[in-house]
């Protein structure tokens, strides 16, 4: 890990129960869970209330794991943790709304190191079911949307990292913007 990377991970996690706090205003219920492959899924869920709530293409929101869940979680693997969000990036466009999809993978430990998995991700895959209920935060980041310029595009991403792209390509069509230009998406595993 080089010192920037170690400085903006101790700067984050400093900082984000600080960041996070009551910042999840949003929330919504599972309304569909669809298996993409044996550690993916994509997630659809419908908004309580959707008023006031927008976002664009290639923008992430913040799942708020509940306090229940990481309290089990902290009695089990003896850990601390006071509140758990993670950021995960829209794959589908505001145009579906009051629904919204999002890709997330288990993120399992580490080969032959004893930690336990990820905590966001584990619940996601082990406790939550249709129709449960958990809070996000408002949309959040930028991706550039480049004006309609008759050039080529070219997008390469890979795994879970396609969901923002996901939205990015499935507003461009929606808008007609194929129609004056070639699009290429490269995808890699």
């Amino acid at each position: 890990m080089d010192r920037r990377s170690f400085v903006g991970g101790a700067l984050w996690a400093a900082l984000s129960p600080q960041l996070l706090a009551g910042r999840f205003p949003h929330p919504g219920r599972v309304v569909a869970i669809e298996d993409l492959t044996h550690d993916t899924k994509r997630f659809r869920f419908r908004l309580v209330d959707p008023k006031g709530f927008r976002f664009t293409p290639g923008q992430f929101l913040f799942l708020k794991v509940p306090d229940a869940f990481v309290a089990q979680w902290n009695q089990r693997y003896k850990t601390s943790h006071k509140e758990i969000a993670r950021a995960y990036s829209f794959a589908s466009t505001s145009s579906r709304l009051p629904e919204f999809d999002l890709i997330i993978k288990l993120a399992a430990p580490p080969p032959g190191l004893d930690v336990p998995p990820g905590v966001a991700s584990t619940f996601v895959f082990t406790a939550l079911k249709n129709g449960d209920e958990v809070s996000f935060s408002a949309p959040t980041g930028t991706l550039h949307l480049r004006k309609d310029t008759g050039r080529p595009v070219i997008i390469v991403a890979g795994g879970t990292g396609a969901a923002p792209f996901l939205s990015l390509l499935e507003y461009w069509f929606e808008n007609g913007f194929e129609r004056n230009n070639q699009i290429y998406f490269f995808f890699g595993v």
